[in-house]
Formats: C-alpha cells, structure tokens, sequence
C-alpha cells in the first residue's frame, strides 16, 4: 500500500508538468492533441525516474534504459487509450480540456500502476533452497 501511494505521489507530482505544458502549449496556437502527445512524453519521462528512484528503489530488476524504453510503452498504450478519450470527451461531450485530461490521467493510473509494478519492478524472488548442514 505504501508503495501505491508512492506511485500516486510520483503521478500527482507529473499531473502538474502534464496540465502546464498541455495548456502552454494549446493556449500557444498547438492543436491541443499534439499539444497532449508532448505532454504526455514529458510527463511519462519525469514519473519513470522518479518511480525508478524512490518507488521502486528496491526493485531494479532491469538495467535503467531498458526499464525506460518498458515504461515508455506501458505509457504509449494508457495514454493512446488517454489520447482517445480525450478527444472524445472535448469533441463530443464538449468537455474543457483540462479537466478532462486530469480525469483521465487519474483514471488510468491505477491500470498503469498494476502493469508497471508486475512488469517493469516486479519482486525480486525469493530463494527457497535450504542449506543442509
């Protein structure tokens, strides 16, 4: 459980980078899905090491890169389904973007957590051998 709030604590802090680029960039004259696709690459960058340093500091089963290059396409599928729906609840249910980018990133988070957390920093196993003295 402690590790799950980690997670969300790592989330909520990338949350704020995700919103303030998706905005600058939207309100700057960027169509506001290209706008998300940057924001989303920035966001996912900062909570995968930041998760790797102090989430999972415990758990590094798997070389940085590699474990980056995983996150990134945990990432790419949550936030394909994020992109998705996204566009779906500002162009058809007229919903203002930012709030419903905040929904969603919420949203999906737990689904990300459960895949990262078994994939990318699963357990270390255990030994289960005896020593026969």
């Amino acid at each position: 459980m402690r590790r799950l709030l980690k997670f969300f604590i790592v989330g909520g802090l990338g949350v704020p980078v995700h919103l303030g680029i998706l905005y600058g960039l939207t309100e700057s004259g960027l169509f506001y899905i290209l706008s998300a696709i940057i924001a989303v690459f920035f966001s996912i960058s900062l909570n995968y090491f930041m998760n790797h340093y102090w989430t999972f500091k415990d758990r590094h089963t798997t070389k940085l890169a590699t474990g980056y290059f995983k996150y990134l396409l945990v990432g790419g599928v949550s936030d394909s389904i994020y992109l998705g729906l996204l566009s779906v609840a500002v162009s058809v249910l007229h919903i203002y973007y930012v709030l419903a980018a905040g929904v969603l990133i919420i949203s999906l988070g737990l689904i990300r957590y459960t895949i990262i957390s078994k994939w990318i920093w699963r357990k270390h196993a255990k030994n289960t051998e005896t020593i026969l003295g």
